[in-house]
């Protein structure tokens, strides 16, 4: 058997540590393990959060949260949440640069391996933080969620215009966001309070939105 050249053993080697690490980010993996809650890393960059003892009539639901951009991903993002709410309910959480419906999938299927949501997922709420919640209004549709959560958002002029309606609460008040997106956050507003749905304006620090969020609408996640 002919010796590899060292040129080839090294593209071999490379190659060989490509498989291994998509088959590593591909399969499901045990992040956070406690008395409280255990939270699993699956494909796409999918967290799942899944509490030992769930809230009573809560068992097959879930709470649906994308992240945004410069390290406010899932990882982040999870520790803005109350910890009460952790202990009690089900949570998917997805990157911004996938879209929600990969999201929902991977989140929904590891949900349904672990036995919740088996014969249909309640999906209760729908949060896009930053370019997390442009990601969301790429996918917006009325109704399609009980709550609707746009937390000072990145947003273009063709999701501005979407038919936004009640069932959303849109969030916002950083300054830098205010003023690079002041016409977008117009149309949104108009068409948030015209639909009966929730219009929070709050001056805090971009990074604050979601734990201040999370808090004080709870019992609407």
């Amino acid at each position: 058997m002919a010796k590899m050249s060292p040129e080839v053993y090294f593209v071999v080697l490379i190659a060989f540590a490509i498989v291994v690490l998509y088959f590593e980010r591909s399969a499901i993996r045990q992040h956070v393990s406690n008395r409280d809650f255990d939270v699993y890393s699956a494909p796409k960059d999918v967290l799942v959060s899944i509490p030992t003892n769930p809230a009573p009539g809560q068992e097959n639901s879930a709470i649906v949260i994308i992240g945004g951009m410069y390290g406010s991903g899932p990882r982040w993002i999870i520790d803005e949440i109350p910890y009460d709410i952790r202990q009690t309910r089900n949570i998917i959480l997805g990157e911004h640069f996938y879209s929600v419906e990969d999201t929902l999938n991977v989140g929904t299927q590891l949900l349904q391996s672990k036995g919740i949501g088996v014969d249909g997922l309640d999906l209760t709420s729908i949060s896009g933080f930053s370019a997390g919640g442009s990601q969301l209004m790429n996918s917006y549709e009325p109704h399609t969620f009980p709550r609707v959560f746009l937390i000072d958002p990145s947003a273009t002029k063709t999701q501005s215009l979407k038919d936004f309606e009640g069932e959303v609460v849109f969030l916002y008040g950083w300054d830098v966001h205010e003023d690079v997106y002041e016409s977008e956050y117009r149309e949104i507003i108009e068409e948030v309070l015209n639909a009966d749905g929730i219009v929070d304006e709050v001056e805090i620090d971009h990074y604050e939105f979601p734990n201040y969020t999370f808090n004080k609408y709870k019992k609407y996640l």
